[in-house]
């Protein structure tokens, strides 16, 4: 499965270095477009936290946006992503 989340831009290794992203790194993980991130967010596929005027989002939050879009059955989160990763 990580190889098809590579092939489709998914960017594995930032995704799974640290628990909180910046809107930019959020960018690069899912290589996509600041217009794209902020339509996930309008469309609740993407969770954000905001402090101090910045975005964050978390590695979770960022996984159920992943699985939302490949339409992947959201089960407990240790199961659906135990058997991806």
């Amino acid at each position: 499965m990580e190889t098809t989340l590579e092939a489709i831009g998914i960017n594995i290794e930032q995704l799974k270095s640290k628990p909180i992203h910046s809107r930019i790194e959020t960018e690069g993980i899912l290589d996509i477009t600041n217009k794209t991130l902020k339509k996930y967010e309008r469309n609740g596929i993407l969770n954000k936290v905001s402090y101090k005027n910045k975005n964050y989002y978390t590695s979770e939050s960022i996984q159920n946006c992943i699985a939302k879009q490949l339409n992947i059955p959201l089960v407990s989160q240790n199961e659906q992503w135990n058997s991806i990763w």
